[in-house]
């Protein structure tokens, strides 16, 4: 029994992680190397990696194109994962594919971006070789099959399976200090804040699991469950699908880099298409961006016919609002659209920076994938947002590139906890056999 509430309490732990997605198990990993710490990773699916974390590009992004002061913590985060994964991918034989991102400037007033990506290289940590800025002439010499009015190209983008890359990460905890608890569903309501507890429901069984600390990186239901333990109730919710379209194998062999184009509205979250080489060297043009009324409208535009009213009238409902009646946004989301349902005009947008690329070469859907933005009054959050309160830690709004530095992005978040204290004795993880990296590398 629970003597603060008369209640049972089925199972008790130190930490409850809730959401399988790649940075839950990175984060389960990190604690789990803590041996005083009993540690639960509570997911809805049966397995980890069944959303986000497999159903992306595939890129492990270098920090060229982000504000090192807007986004420090993901800049920082993506330069320092970079050599994890790499190491991380020799030692378990995983898929990396070094392909490189060729990023594209389609139009002139885009050129301007291009010097402040090279110069954010750098302050993000990269070595001056690792990249190059390429002129109009220069893009015209070296890949005369490309149209733009200048590019810079990130050698070291690599191309990897997230989903393959989470469920390794998984497999290498190892410890008896924690507990994996799949095909279990948290309510946000059904969260207790006075009596650190939660109601779970595993299909018609229920159970109450006590907590001391509770980290909430459930994507989709990261805000719901923020929402009900008393945090961040200014801001809200949309979901953005991305569809994918094959390129038939032969087609464009010349092209061998990822190709992206700087976007032409950063303030939303549209995107234009990219030309992907995935990790079998596969072809596939996409993401797109979509409004959906469901976190898993993979098809469609809502999983229930009701989807569409909860989510507009979700509170709080002004933000959504000033969107809705935003002109531009409207334009656009219909836009997103066409590409989703027509692969004609998914095809002429990538034919505006590859003039050679036909729609013919485009023989099947590839896969769906969606991207759970916030917004407050002021619009589209730019970066993810970690808040916190005396029992539980939340990680809302992480979104690309989150796969990309989720091994120091989950690390620095057990730091932070680490030296506030809320583990318990500040120490370091304690190295064991089975580590997949230390941490001290992260924190020397």
């Amino acid at each position: 029994m629970d003597p603060q509430n008369g209640n049972t309490v089925d199972r008790n732990y130190h930490i409850i992680v809730v959401g399988g997605g790649i940075l839950g198990v990175t984060l389960s990993y990190w604690l789990s190397t803590i041996p005083s710490l009993k540690i639960a990773l509570i997911e809805a699916s049966d397995d980890v990696a069944k959303h986000s974390s497999s159903r992306n590009t595939g890129v492990i992004h270098r920090p060229f194109y982000m504000n090192p002061e807007k986004k420090k913590l993901f800049a920082w985060a993506s330069q320092k994962s970079y050599l994890m994964w790499k190491g991380f991918a020799m030692r378990f034989n995983l898929p990396w594919n070094p392909v490189g991102t060729l990023e594209i400037a389609k139009r002139e007033e885009d050129l301007g971006r291009l010097h402040n990506f090279s110069r954010w290289a750098l302050q993000n940590g990269m070595e001056s070789d690792e990249f190059m800025i390429l002129d109009r002439s220069e893009l015209n010499s070296k890949y005369p099959f490309l149209r733009g009015h200048g590019a810079i190209l990130s050698r070291t983008d690599t191309s990897v399976d997230f989903g393959i890359f989470t469920r390794s990460i998984f497999k290498s905890i190892k410890n008896d200090n924690f507990t994996f608890i799949p095909n279990t569903s948290v309510n946000a309501k059904s969260i207790d804040v006075n009596k650190s507890s939660l109601l779970a429901s595993n299909g018609r069984r229920k159970m109450r699991i006590g907590f001391n600390h509770l980290i909430n990186a459930a994507g989709s239901d990261s805000l719901k469950i923020a929402h009900q333990m008393g945090l961040a109730h200014d801001k809200t919710m949309l979901h953005f699908r991305g569809d994918y379209w094959k390129v038939a194998g032969n087609k464009l062999p010349e092209i061998k880099n990822n190709i992206y184009t700087i976007p032409e509205h950063p303030e939303f979250p549209f995107l234009d298409p990219h030309f992907i080489v995935r990790h079998d060297n596969s072809r596939q043009i996409g993401p797109n961006a979509a409004p959906v009324f469901s976190p898993y409208a993979y098809e469609g535009f809502s999983e229930r016919l009701l989807d569409p009213l909860r989510t507009l009238f979700e509170k709080p409902v002004l933000p959504k609002l000033k969107l809705f009646v935003n002109r531009e946004f409207l334009s656009l989301a219909g836009s997103e659209w066409g590409s989703s349902l027509s692969r004609k005009k998914m095809g002429l947008r990538v034919k505006a920076f590859i003039p050679e690329f036909s729609i013919e070469m485009l023989n099947d859907k590839g896969i769906a994938g969606i991207r759970h933005s916030v917004i407050d009054s002021h619009g589209f959050l730019e970066d993810s947002i970690i808040l916190k309160a005396p029992t539980s830690t939340h990680i809302i709004n992480y979104n690309s590139p989150g796969a990309t530095g989720a091994p120091a992005y989950a690390a620095s978040i057990v730091n932070d906890m680490l030296d506030s204290g809320v583990l318990g004795e500040r120490i370091y993880p304690q190295e064991k056999l089975s580590n997949i990296w230390k941490f001290e590398e992260v924190f020397p």
